[in-house]
């Protein structure tokens, strides 16, 4: 079976997800949760295959830097959590106060 490499980085309020591996092939998610789905859906429409014949594993880029530069406390990722388990772990994002 083959595995994709799901990239998610946090964008304003939304997640952008991108598989290296995929020339063109990135989407975006409201929530982590929901990126496991919507990357599934991408990659069987750029790869012309089934949603289920393929396993994602997700790497959250830690942190983000704002503008200036700076880490951008707002959106600061802690745990960051990859392979099968990331959608159920417990609080695998949290946003630093």
């Amino acid at each position: 079976m083959i595995n994709h490499e799901v990239v998610a980085r946090r964008s304003g309020k939304w997640w952008f997800l991108k598989v290296p591996g995929l020339r063109f092939c990135a989407t975006q998610a409201r929530r982590l949760s929901e990126a496991d789905g919507m990357a599934r859906e991408v990659i069987a429409m750029q790869t012309d295959t089934a949603e289920d014949s393929f396993t994602i594993t997700l790497r959250v880029e830690p942190g983000r830097l704002n503008n200036e530069g700076k880490q951008d406390r707002n959106f600061l990722v802690r745990y960051a959590v990859t392979g099968p388990d990331y959608a159920t772990a417990a609080n695998p994002v949290g946003v630093a106060a």
